[in-house]
């Protein structure tokens, strides 16, 4: 490929110029088609670049690669206005400890491939994770979530960890699949909590301590193995049929 003809290629995602040999930009090309510290490079100055403009942060699509990547000690994000991760995939582990997501969180479709770490997260607007997967351990301990958040047909396949989250909005797990341990110890849902159609498939399922102020709806809710509600709260009642 020459000069002449790179040059009026576009992205077909975004319509960046595309990097090297792929058909894509830095951030939609495949992961063996870039290298970690290149796309390290380009996310830090593209981050920077939203930084400047009070902007939102738009991930569509993005691949990211690397062992690991941390938001805020990386690229020193502490406050997300907007982010919109919807479709990305993470290679690697993702660490968004103690962030603030002032808008809309939006993870819809993505695909985490390690571990996930959301511990004391505030999510101010909407949180949506709907028909995200989860290959690695999902870590939400302590995290905040002010409005309504979707994890419908949202795919666990770690260890799940919720304990000591607030829910202040509807918990919507519709037809969620966690496939290891569950953990909402602790956890309270100050509206509705929905499990309707959850299939846990963990040996252990813990809502040990649990406050259910809303209503908690558990219909058809599969559990493979033990679970435990022990000094869970149910102040409207929980629906198990």
């Amino acid at each position: 490929m020459n000069q002449v003809e790179k040059s009026s290629k576009k992205c077909p995602i975004c319509g960046r110029p595309p990097h090297k040999e792929s058909i894509y930009c830095i951030f939609h090309a495949k992961a063996e088609e870039k290298t970690e510290k290149d796309f390290k490079d380009a996310l830090k100055e593209y981050v920077n670049r939203i930084k400047e403009k009070n902007g939102d942060c738009n991930f569509v699509k993005f691949i990211f690669i690397g062992d690991i990547i941390d938001f805020k000690k990386d690229l020193n994000i502490k406050i997300f206005k907007n982010a919109i991760f919807s479709g990305a995939t993470f290679e690697g582990h993702v660490f968004f400890l103690e962030t603030i997501f002032k808008g809309k969180a939006d993870f819809f479709r993505t695909t985490f491939k390690g571990d996930i770490y959301f511990s004391n997260v505030s999510f101010e607007g909407k949180a949506d994770f709907l028909r995200a997967k989860i290959e690695g351990k999902a870590d939400f301990t302590g995290a905040t979530f002010k409005e309504n958040t979707d994890f419908r047909n949202t795919i666990f396949a770690g260890n799940a960890y919720f304990s000591f989250a607030v829910f202040e909005g509807k918990a919507d797990f519709t037809e969620a699949t966690l496939d290891k341990s569950s953990e909402f110890k602790g956890t309270t849902f100050k509206a509705n909590a929905c499990f309707e159609s959850t299939n846990f498939k963990g040996d252990t399922i813990y809502f040990t301590n649990a406050i259910f102020e809303g209503d908690a709806n558990f219909f058809v809710v599969s559990f493979k193995g033990n679970s435990n509600f022990v000094e869970a709260t149910f102040k409207r009642g929980a629906n198990f049929e």
